[in-house]
C-alpha cells in the first residue's frame, strides 16, 4: 500500500513539475518582443495604429476637460480667457504659462511615449518586407511618413511647452542603456529634428491625393510646417 502510494505522489509530482515547466515557457499574449513583430502588414498596421492611439490618449484623453491639446495650445495663448467654471490651480498655471513640477499637465511621459513607437517604426517598418510580400513600398512609405510626422508633432509640443527638452531618435531597446539624456536647446530642436522630420514625411507622402481625415497627409504635413 505504501509503495502504490509512494508511486502516485511520484507520478503526481512529475505531473506537476511538466506543468510547470510548461507554464513557464508559455509566453504573454498581450506582448511581443520586436524580434517577433513587424514581420507582416498586419503588424505593420498595428504598429501604426498603437502610435495614432498613443497620440490621441496624450492629447485627448479620456476625461472631460483634460484636452492637453487645448491646455498646451489655444490655452496658453492671449486669445484666450480661462474658464471661471471649471478653474484651479493646475489650469490657472497653464493659462498664465506658469507650470509647476506637481501640475498634471507637466508630464511630458505620454508624449515621449508616442515618440518611441514613432522611433521603432521608422527603425523596424521597412524590415516586414522581407518576410511578407504584401508589405509593399508604398505601405512602407505611408507609414514612414506618418511615423516621421506624428514624432515632429510631439517635439513640437513638447518644445513650445518646456522649452528644451531631451531628444531621442531610436528606440530605448536595452536596459543597460542610460534611460536620462540631457536637454537639447529649443532652437536645435526644432532646427535639427522637427523640420528635418516634417521635410522627409512630405518627401514621401504621395501628392494630391484626396485625403483621409483619420491620417496625417501632404495637406497635414504642411500645415505643421
Amino acid at each position: 500500500m505504501k509503495k502504490i502510494i509512494y508511486t502516485l505522489v511520484l507520478m503526481g509530482s512529475m505531473a506537476l513539475i511538466a506543468g510547470c515547466n510548461k507554464f513557464l515557457d508559455q509566453k504573454p499574449l498581450s506582448q511581443v518582443s520586436v524580434s517577433q513583430f513587424y514581420k507582416s502588414k498586419y503588424d505593420v498596421d498595428a504598429a501604426v495604429a498603437g502610435m495614432y492611439g498613443a497620440f490621441q490618449q496624450q492629447m485627448i484623453g479620456d476625461a472631460q476637460y483634460k484636452e492637453r491639446v487645448l491646455y498646451w495650445g489655444d490655452y496658453r495663448s492671449d486669445n484666450f480667457e480661462r474658464f471661471l467654471s471649471y478653474t484651479n490651480n493646475n489650469t490657472t498655471e497653464v493659462t498664465l504659462n506658469g507650470i509647476t513640477t506637481d501640475d498634471e499637465f507637466a508630464d511630458w511621459s505620454g508624449l515621449y511615449t508616442v515618440i518611441g513607437r514613432a522611433n521603432s517604426n521608422i527603425k523596424y517598418v521597412a524590415g516586414a518586407a522581407a518576410t511578407d510580400i504584401a508589405v509593399t513600398q508604398a505601405i512602407i512609405d505611408k507609414a514612414l511618413v506618418e511615423s516621421y510626422a506624428i514624432r515632429a508633432m510631439c517635439y513640437f509640443y513638447i518644445v513650445r511647452v518646456w522649452g528644451d527638452a531631451p531628444v531621442w531618435t531610436e528606440p530605448y531597446e536595452n536596459v543597460t542603456q542610460d534611460p536620462e539624456k540631457a536637454r537639447t536647446a529649443a532652437d536645435m530642436v526644432i532646427t535639427e529634428n522637427i523640420i528635418p522630420d516634417l521635410l522627409k514625411a512630405y518627401g514621401l507622402a504621395v501628392k494630391a491625393q484626396t485625403p483621409v481625415v483619420w491620417n496625417i497627409s501632404e495637406g497635414a504635413i504642411c500645415a505643421i510646417l
